[in-house]
């Protein structure tokens, strides 16, 4: 299989989702990925969905982490879309962008890779975590926050500008 490196400012997609963590996936009484994805297959979901980028191409996504692996998560079924028009209240609506995180990744500190060879963190997840400090640290670090903007193409003219702290 060939790598091609892919620059997306962002992702659409477009399917089913639910909350749930790794205990109770463990338990068939509780379990919830395997019902989602058995109706998202029998009931032709992928058919339903408006707008598809890519038909057939299926994107399964772990999500908005509470925590560690004993926290919450969101599990997604679905597929890439061109836009969110026409999409049913019944559908959940996912945009990754992630653009931030393969900056951070590829220009400042790589993710880190656990011992068993998987990153410690997703590339949205780690370009996230940048730019929740930077809005937070926003009015001490204002060239942190335009190195965010930069990242997701914003024009630096529309930067809020404020005075460096004491």
């Amino acid at each position: 299989m060939k790598k091609e490196l892919a620059n997306k400012s962002e992702i659409k997609l477009v399917g089913l989702a639910a909350r749930t963590n790794n205990k109770n996936e463990m338990d068939p009484q509780t379990s919830k990925i395997e019902e989602l994805a058995g109706r998202f297959w029998s009931q032709n979901v992928a058919g339903q969905l408006p707008n598809r980028k890519n038909p057939g191409v299926t994107l399964s996504i772990y999500t908005e982490y509470d925590s560690n692996e004993h926290g919450d998560y969101t599990y997604f079924i679905g597929e890439e879309v061109n836009s969110f028009e026409n999409v049913s209240a019944d559908f959940h609506k996912l945009t990754m962008a992630h653009q931030t995180g393969e900056w951070q990744h590829e220009e400042c500190e790589p993710i880190k890779i656990k011992t068993y060879g998987r990153p410690a963190v997703s590339l949205f997840r780690y370009g996230l975590d940048y730019l929740i400090e930077a809005i937070i640290s926003m009015a001490c670090k204002n060239d942190l926050f335009a190195n965010c903007l930069a990242r997701v193409r914003l024009p630096e003219a529309q930067l809020p500008m404020r005075e460096p702290c004491l």
